[in-house]
């Protein structure tokens, strides 16, 4: 369960991103609240991705800020490929991690930030956000290959 200053964050990063990305929502989802929208990664409206955010209380004084990133929902088609681009694509990343999530065959991103708790909202929220749209721009440089192994 979420702290009020943890749900404050939500709230704040929701708004923001529905003025920049368009519609987001708030689900819980197993004792979870996750922030969801879909931006475009590209000026032009092309390659769409799914960004959820989720925050943990990772102990007394830090909370973490996940944004995990669905780049491609399916990868049958290049997916030993992918397996031996993904590293290469790991130690040049400037921030966050690629990876497939085995289960569903999905090309993921994930990217984490640490938060100090009870520090002011907005300067907490900011940083999420420069987090998301770092994400964002190391997902735009990948997302065309990845798209290309996968035959999309």
């Amino acid at each position: 369960m979420l702290t009020e200053w943890q749900n404050k964050i939500l709230s704040l990063l929701k708004e923001w991103l529905e003025d920049y990305f368009g519609e987001t929502v708030l689900l819980e989802q197993n004792d979870m609240t996750i922030l969801r929208f879909m931006p475009a990664l590209f000026l032009d409206g092309s390659a769409e991705v799914i960004v959820e955010v989720c925050l943990y209380q990772y102990n007394e004084e830090l909370t973490v800020a996940q944004v995990y990133s669905t780049m491609l929902t399916d990868t049958s088609r290049g997916l030993e490929e992918l397996r031996t681009q993904i590293p290469e694509w790991n130690f040049h990343s400037l921030t966050g991690s690629y990876g497939i999530y085995e289960k569903m065959g999905h090309l993921y991103h994930k990217h984490n930030i640490a938060l100090i708790n009870d520090s002011y909202v907005e300067d907490q929220a900011e940083m999420v956000f420069a987090g998301i749209c770092l994400a964002m721009d190391e997902m735009a440089g990948r997302i065309n290959e990845a798209a290309a192994i996968c035959g999309e």
